[in-house]
């Protein structure tokens, strides 16, 4: 296993420190050895691992677990643990807007129960200039959090609390990794909801045309998917909200396509299996059409169920270093599978050629092709903009198949 647990944590934590944290734990890892703050710290404190700490590295098979507190138990979370803190053996006590930093931390720095902490915090401490808070200083405290509630597709987008997380591991360096339910539908900022790792090489997906920002913050998905996994198949599913369909905001800032990036140059004789459910010209898909891949012992099979069509433009948020083959200067964009559809899922199955149900990539084709579905959009008729119009809606996803239990996201707008 040379990249699984750090490429699994990448997306949860600094890149460089998780990396280098994995190679000088195990001797192994996606770089080279690098001084970083995390490496730092080991190399300078007594703390030595116990074995039960590793055990992830070698893990097989499916684990889910809860990877951090709720937003609802911030506040006397860090009231309880932040001022139990001793100097000099007597007891510190932190003043209650000294904690707002650590707010941040998870990050709420614009959350609406939240906001108003960091807009007195930016007024007692001069930070009315800083690029990613000056806008707060448009708004007088009072007003903040009524003001950020307005804004929440975007000012709940940046949290990190809450997060329950779902693993699939297997031998030849497959993981498939993602976040349950997590903020569906806001702007997400530094997160992937879910990826998979093909023996080093990475699989994902993120809306939006990868090139928005807010103060100073890139969008990685202008709205999160509601993400279900179990086991080796995740469901994907997008409804994308009335503010991406703004005439103006839809247009500029929340783009609502979806882009799939599809690392084909890393398939076994570099190239990928597609239903053959071509029409129009020869890179459009009907929905229900699977592309299948193999890298070395990992298989992966991906089903859209709305159209799709290929992107094979260069892309920056989707150029990968090809350090797996040994040459890191060479760099390779990977093919983009687009759906412009504002409700649509998308089902990823992976696998490995040691699993006794699909011990190649004939019979792992077998097995993603007995996957059926059904969706199931619900408009519902109201007013935006003062267009008559359908408003953020429910929609429903069943996905059956003989080898698992049914998943099943039902896609409800968020409320605060």
């Amino acid at each position: 296993m040379r990249f699984d647990l750090s490429f699994t944590l990448d997306y949860v934590s600094s890149g460089q420190n998780i990396a280098s944290y994995i190679t000088v734990l195990t001797g192994q890892g996606p770089c080279e050895f690098e001084t970083t703050a995390l490496v730092n710290f080991i190399a300078t404190t007594s703390w030595k691992p116990d074995a039960a700490s590793l055990t992830s590295y070698s893990f097989e098979g499916f684990t889910s677990y809860t990877s951090s507190h709720s937003k609802e138990v911030t506040r006397e979370l860090y009231r309880k643990h932040l001022n139990t803190v001793l100097v000099n053996g007597e007891p510190f006590f932190l003043d209650e807007d000294e904690l707002v930093p650590f707010y941040w931390s998870a990050g709420l720095i614009t959350d609406p129960e939240f906001a108003r902490d960091t807009r007195l915090y930016m007024y007692s401490r001069c930070m009315g200039n800083n690029i990613q808070l000056f806008t707060l200083s448009f708004f007088p405290a009072w007003m903040i959090s009524g003001v950020m509630r307005s804004y929440a597709h975007l000012s709940c987008g940046q949290t990190y609390t809450g997060l329950h997380m779902n693993v699939y591991k297997q031998r030849g360096g497959l993981v498939l990794s993602s976040f349950e339910l997590f903020n569906c539908t806001r702007a997400g900022f530094q997160q992937l909801p879910w990826i998979a790792n093909l023996d080093g090489v990475g699989m994902w997906s993120q809306s939006g045309a990868g090139s928005e920002s807010i103060s100073g913050f890139s969008l990685l998905n202008t709205h999160n998917p509601y993400v279900v996994q179990r086991d080796n198949v995740a469901v994907i599913a997008y409804s994308a909200p009335n503010i991406t369909r703004s005439l103006i905001l839809g247009n500029t800032l929340f783009n609502r396509k979806v882009r799939f990036f599809w690392p084909e140059p890393f398939f076994v004789d570099g190239t990928d299996h597609k239903d053959a459910h071509l029409h129009g010209h020869d890179n459009k898909w009907d929905g229900g059409a699977w592309w299948f891949g193999q890298r070395n012992d990992c298989l992966a099979g991906v089903m859209c169920t709305r159209e799709t069509f290929i992107d094979k433009s260069k892309s920056v948020d989707g150029t990968v270093s090809t350090v797996v083959s040994g040459d890191e200067s060479a760099k390779v964009s990977l093919p983009r599978r687009i759906c412009l559809k504002r409700w649509h899922s998308w089902i990823v199955v992976v696998g490995t050629v040691h699993d006794s149900r699909h011990r190649d990539l004939e019979e792992f084709k077998s097995y993603c092709r007995a996957i059926t579905f059904e969706e199931n959009p619900k408009p519902v008729k109201g007013y935006l903009y003062g267009m008559r119009t359908p408003s953020d809606a429910n929609y429903d996803i069943s996905v059956q198949s003989p080898h698992f239990a049914t998943i099943h996201i039902e896609c409800v707008p968020p409320k605060l």
